[in-house]
């Protein structure tokens, strides 16, 4: 096959990702500054509080990394005891595979004088309610893992926007999960979906006591949430390689 039909094959591919890539997306540009919990991004996220009692909260704020605004979850401090925002993002389901792409910026545990750091949570639901989770985790030892309980040897990052990824084929039952571009864990998924495809997800910062670690000051920005399909990118892929096979 001559590399101008090759070239042809790829270009009338590429007119089709877009409408295949039709995912979920928030910028947080549409909001107003204040509480996340009943906006809706022209993407189709919607945000709402995780906790009936409707202590957590997380924010749209400033600064933002590819935008002037940003999703911030911060610390909430009552009394004795400070509370971890906690926030749902519900979005039409899509598919049995799915990557999901965003910016974070962690400020956690800043003070030197208090080295304990809270636990912040970035992670795939496939049920809004009582969906399983496939997410990363920023450790109180300043670590990098996930929510199966794997730690890796990736520190995170304070005071700098990284990115980070997380891939989930639930049809072959394995998942991927990158932070800056390097593998935090991947692998077999530990369960078995029942749903079979991913329609939420979860952000928080895990409550701890005041007199544990008394930073005030403790947060988790996201910007450029991105939830699309995988499989697009995938035959892009193959279809790119077995042309080449081909010739």
């Amino acid at each position: 096959m001559s590399r101008l039909l090759i070239a042809l094959s790829a270009s009338s591919l590429l007119l089709l990702v877009p409408a295949a890539l039709a995912g979920a997306w928030d910028d947080f540009e549409t909001y107003p500054l204040g509480s996340l919990d009943g906006q809706t991004s022209p993407g189709g996220i919607h945000w709402s509080k995780t906790s009936l009692v409707g202590f957590e909260d997380a924010f749209a704020a400033v600064p933002g990394y590819n935008s002037a605004q940003s999703g911030r979850w911060d610390v909430q401090d009552l009394s004795g005891v400070s509370l971890g925002d906690d926030m749902t993002a519900s979005f039409a389901p899509i598919g049995p595979q799915i990557v999901v792409s965003a910016w974070t910026y962690s400020f956690l545990g800043v003070d030197p004088l208090y080295p304990g750091r809270r636990t912040g949570e970035f992670s795939v639901l496939d049920d809004p309610v009582f969906g399983d989770a496939v997410g990363l985790r920023w450790l109180p030892n300043g670590m990098m893992g996930d929510t199966f309980g794997n730690v890796s040897a990736i520190p995170y990052l304070n005071a700098q926007w990284v990115p980070i990824e997380i891939g989930i084929d639930y049809a072959a039952g394995e998942y991927w999960m990158l932070y800056g571009g390097a593998l935090v864990s991947g692998g077999a998924l530990p369960f078995v979906s029942q749903l079979g495809e991913a329609s939420a997800l979860n952000i928080f910062l895990e409550t701890v006591s005041l007199d544990l670690v008394p930073n005030p000051n403790d947060a988790l920005h996201v910007d450029g949430v991105r939830a699309i399909p995988e499989p697009a990118a995938l035959v892009l892929a193959a279809l790119g390689a077995a042309l080449l096979r081909r010739r």
